[in-house]
């Protein structure tokens, strides 16, 4: 492979794809623009059928490439990319992301304390200027996981380092041991909740998550992936399930139960109400339902992480009704928006990425 640089980078960038060439020219341009000098960038191409691989090697040569004779999914391909990555810290990036000037620096820092095994930068959307995708990921008992505060604009408490739950995968940084020994992403998964099990599971390993609002990251939201699709929507309730039950600690699970049984029904309801693809919602609920033996075997290996565990073990779980009823709010909101796709969504096209390709130019003069 080429641009492999002689010395070990302290940070691998792991960026997996699939048929996403539109969206890596300005994302990579970002990259190479604002990267370390000590750092190495990998790119997974997840069995593309648009020549990403080869434009890549003709115009990023720079570039690691992975390149995946098929489509495995997001979590195969994340995962291939880290198995190849050589530096201590690994960030995984979505294709779909702006970086600026400077992100590494604040999320690099903060591994020098060894209990910290990832940190969450500050995300902010691009089709809704002046909203946050995520300071961090949050996690309430009752089985929901979110990005804190997505849809929000800036609040005084988004602008302090603090621990959250975890990161979101779309621009986490982990520690590269911390991982292998969480393990990694859930390939069975294929996508979605895939960050949440593994922030738990970097919890039960007794790593930590830190939230730093001083390494900015740009998100096209929704532009990989069609959140209108049944089978994004039979994904996510299914994963939302294999979480919960595989890792919720067994202390806290039996006052867990009856909420989130609670949440399940409302969600159904609410899906029916709204013609949301409720029948493949409950049709992911109803599969996870099959996996009780693999669920239960799951469970035991949180206890054996737990047991090697080098720090205290801590599940920092959200408590805060106004985020809940904020997020909530804003989770209806888009869905009662014809179409509901958020506020001045953009279109996912070769010729209309004009805003995605003005943030990369933007964040040359950052």
């Amino acid at each position: 492979m080429e641009g492999i640089p002689k010395t070990e980078p302290v940070l691998s960038i792991v960026i997996p794809t699939h048929n996403g060439r539109h969206l890596l020219q300005p994302c990579l341009e970002s990259v190479f623009l604002h990267r370390p000098a000590d750092s190495e960038v990998i790119v997974v191409d997840d069995g593309s059928q648009d020549g990403t691989s080869s434009w890549l090697q003709a115009t990023f040569r720079q570039a690691r490439l992975v390149q995946l004779s098929k489509n495995q999914g997001y979590c195969r391909a994340v995962n291939a990319g880290i198995e190849a990555s050589r530096a201590p810290v690994v960030q995984t990036l979505n294709s779909d992301t702006i970086v600026t000037q400077g992100w590494t620096s604040p999320a690099l820092r903060l591994f020098a304390d060894p209990a910290v095994g990832s940190v969450a930068p500050q995300v902010w959307l691009l089709q809704e200027r002046g909203l946050l995708d995520s300071a961090g990921d949050l996690y309430y008992l009752f089985g929901w996981a979110a990005n804190r505060g997505h849809g929000l604009p800036l609040q005084a408490g988004m602008m302090e380092e603090r621990e959250v739950f975890g990161t979101c995968g779309s621009a986490g940084f982990f520690r590269r041991d911390a991982l292998f020994r969480a393990g990694l992403f859930p390939s069975n998964f294929h996508a979605y909740y895939d960050d949440v099990d593994l922030a738990f599971r970097l919890r039960w390993a007794g790593y930590r998550c830190i939230y730093t609002p001083f390494s900015k990251v740009y998100h096209l939201l929704h532009g990989t992936y069609n959140h209108r699709d049944p089978n994004v929507t039979y994904l996510c309730a299914r994963n939302e399930e294999r979480v919960f039950w595989s890792n919720v600690p067994a202390r806290s699970l039996w006052r867990a139960v009856a909420p989130h049984l609670s949440y399940v029904l409302a969600m159904v309801v609410g899906k029916a109400l709204l013609g949301t693809n409720s029948e493949a919602y409950l049709k992911g609920k109803l599969a996870a339902l099959r996996e009780v033996k693999e669920i239960y075997l799951q469970r035991q290996r949180r206890r054996l992480l737990a047991q090697q565990a080098n720090f205290p073990i801590q599940f920092p779980f959200e408590n805060d009704p106004w985020m809940l009823v904020k997020l909530l709010f804003h989770r209806l909101r888009d869905c009662l928006r014809p179409g509901g796709q958020p506020r001045n969504h953009l279109a996912i096209a070769p010729d209309n990425l004009e805003l995605f390709a003005d943030e990369a130019r933007f964040s040359k003069a950052a």
